[in-house]
């Protein structure tokens, strides 16, 4: 299975911010402008979010488990480059759920001295 189509697997959104006239942006624009319809058929329940914005230093950032983000500056890449950031960004989701406390996730056994809760 591609990494695309699994891509909701393992990152609850994914956030795409650029300016829409830098010419940092050009890349995230054209990557945006190409693999945002392929992204959202394989991955319909996901967000993916497109957010143009005046000035901005373009970025791609995605929501893991337990609300962890984790963010790349995507200035001055090319299509390619940026379509390997997202990949790099999927990757790490594992890295991710390793580093979450099982405590934090709430799956951790219970505190002592905590009161259960029918």
């Amino acid at each position: 299975m591609s990494w695309r189509a699994a891509l909701s697997r393992s990152v609850h959104e994914l956030r795409v911010v650029y300016c829409a006239a830098s010419p940092a942006s050009a890349g995230t624009r054209e990557w945006a402008r190409t693999h945002y319809r392929e992204l959202k058929l394989l991955n319909p329940g996901m967000p993916i979010a497109m957010r143009p914005a005046d000035g901005v230093s373009p970025y791609i950032a995605a929501r893991f488990d337990n609300g962890v983000y984790r963010s790349t500056s995507t200035a001055g890449m090319d299509t390619n480059a940026v379509n390997a950031a997202v990949k790099d960004l999927a990757a790490s989701a594992a890295a991710v759920k390793a580093a979450t406390p099982q405590a934090f996730a709430g799956n951790g056994p219970p505190r002592p001295g905590a009161a259960a809760v029918l």
